[in-house]
């Protein structure tokens, strides 16, 4: 994709310096959905740009530059490539950025689309504020790999405590009884093995519910 005629020809030393940094960066992370792969999808998009605005690009020339570089087949990506789209037009920007934004429910876009809002309207630079959203984007993922680490222990032992029961059955047959004698055999033991099961299910939840305020932390 080209940039509109009369804005300059695209500087093939921009190209191979964003290149060089995106082969250097990790590979985009799958393993993790939602927020926290849109987040670390953002950090590697936001670093390519700021090396190529460093490198000299104007900030469309990035944009174009780095969705030729890229490839991610997310949301994410989507935008990109919209977004290049538009650069090519030689459209405003900061407008495109707040749609996606909004429509991916993404705060940190939005921290972007401001940045570039501020570029378009003063012609301040770009590239700091990038480098800015890149270390708040880096650092909030670090601290959600931290708070994975600490909880994974946790999380551990609500799954093993949450099967405990299923080994009644085995206990019962190893002293000869079937579960029809364990469970069935009077209305004190149906009601003691409904209440089991309610119990289990209350702690199950609140159990993911715990872990799961604090992974949003």
């Amino acid at each position: 994709m080209r940039a509109k005629a009369g804005r300059g020809p695209r500087p093939a030393a921009h190209g191979r310096h964003t290149l060089r940094v995106a082969h250097g960066l990790r590979s985009v992370r799958r393993r993790r959905g939602g927020r926290a792969q849109l987040q670390a999808e953002l950090a590697d998009v936001v670093a390519l740009l700021g090396a190529a605005l460093r490198a000299g690009a104007a900030p469309a020339l990035a944009l174009l530059t780095v969705a030729g570089s890229t490839s991610l087949r997310t949301p994410l990506g989507a935008a990109i490539d919209d977004l290049a789209e538009a650069a090519a037009l030689g459209l405003p920007l900061s407008r495109r950025w707040r749609e996606h934004a909004e429509r991916l429910g993404s705060p940190d876009l939005r921290f972007v689309a401001r940045a570039w809002a501020l570029t378009e309207r003063t012609g301040a630079p770009l590239a700091e504020g990038l480098a800015a959203a890149e270390a708040v984007l880096r650092a909030r993922d670090r601290a959600r790999e931290r708070v994975a680490t600490a909880t994974a222990g946790p999380r551990a032992s609500m799954a093993v405590l949450a099967a405990l029961p299923c080994t009644g059955p085995l206990v019962g047959l190893a002293f000869g009884l079937g579960p029809g004698d364990l469970y069935l055999s009077s209305p004190a033991a149906m009601g003691a093995s409904l209440l089991g099961l309610a119990l289990g299910l209350v702690g199950w939840v609140w159990g993911r519910r715990i872990v799961g305020r604090a992974q949003q932390c």
